[in-house]
């Protein structure tokens, strides 16, 4: 046995569809307003667009996604445990899960092109 890859799990990667409709659906789900415009301008500030983005897609990316209401659940899930976990952001004056931040975030990317 080789090194590379000793003592860790095989994580599945995503299904060529989740990852197709990934942005459709996440679109779906975040309401293309001005003030999620303007959370996710404070959230991104100072970073690299397109870092941010990859970085997003490969924690909040589900392992499969047959619809936009195993999305919608997927992301309830994850946001719920972030609370729990303390995983929390401060966006003028509300406090948001990570993963909601980096939702509206990636939504607006996906959006811009």
């Amino acid at each position: 046995m080789s090194v590379i890859g000793a003592g860790h799990r095989s994580i599945p990667a995503p299904s060529r569809h989740t990852v197709l409709r990934f942005p459709e659906y996440l679109c779906e789900l975040v309401p293309d307003s001005p003030g999620v415009r303007r959370f996710s301008a404070i959230y991104i500030d100072n970073q690299d667009p397109k870092k941010f983005r990859r970085e997003a897609e490969g924690i909040l990316l589900p392992i499969e996604l047959r619809s936009l209401g195993d999305l919608r659940q997927h992301l309830s899930a994850r946001s719920a445990a972030d609370f729990e976990q303390g995983r929390t952001v401060e966006l003028d004056g509300w406090i948001l899960s990570q993963t909601e931040a980096d939702s509206l975030t990636l939504a607006t990317l996906y959006r811009m092109g």
